[in-house]
């Protein structure tokens, strides 16, 4: 790793979310959450997702005055539903700006998440000099339908640095006079399965 690495990224929150954290100090992934409702929010789920096949269904919350008559109705949560095979592109909240632009973060799974709802990470690249919002996709990949909530962590981010390959485009016959590895084109299972 460069001796430079400068592991520092600024973040702004753009929706009512929670902090990216660590649930201890020396995970390698930071947690990333659900927003929690408002219009707004749900309003950017519904274009994120106009595609799919997800479904939204309100937790309300009630209140009551003295006598027990309810004063106010209104929604407290989201839940948010997706089917089996169906992908989801929830909006997070977070624009970051990450400092050392040798870098970027990548959103992998949450064990929990892809064991227990069968949720696995879609697009996954988080660019130095990318200044939206970012967006947390997932898959159901799984055998039925899964419900998330909105307030919940969802996927963690990795902070990596790359290399920055520099790629050169020579002639077949060039290409054929470099030699043959060990593995030569042996592709998918060449080298066996046990």
């Amino acid at each position: 790793m460069n001796t430079n690495f400068n592991p520092k990224i600024l973040f702004t929150k753009i929706r009512n979310v929670k902090s990216p954290n660590r649930a201890h100090p020396t995970d390698a992934g930071t947690d990333f959450y659900i927003p929690e409702y408002d219009k707004e929010f749900l309003e950017a789920l519904i274009i994120k997702n106009a595609n799919n096949r997800i479904f939204y269904n309100p937790i309300m919350e009630k209140e009551y005055d003295e006598n027990g008559k309810v004063v106010r109705e209104y929604v407290k949560d989201l839940e948010v539903v997706i089917p089996s095979g169906e992908q989801v592109n929830i909006p997070c909240g977070i624009k970051v700006w990450i400092i050392d632009k040798r870098t970027f973060l990548q959103a992998t799974n949450k064990s929990g998440i892809a064991s227990n709802f069968h949720l696995d990470v879609m697009a996954n690249t988080i660019d130095a000099n990318y200044q939206g919002e970012m967006h947390l996709n997932l898959v159901n990949t799984g055998n039925t339908t899964v419900i998330i909530k909105t307030g919940q962590k969802l996927v963690q981010m990795i902070h990596k640095e790359y290399i920055d390959s520099d790629f050169s485009e020579i002639s077949n016959e060039d290409y054929n006079k470099i030699g043959q590895s060990d593995r030569g084109d042996g592709g998918f299972s060449s080298t066996g399965i046990y």
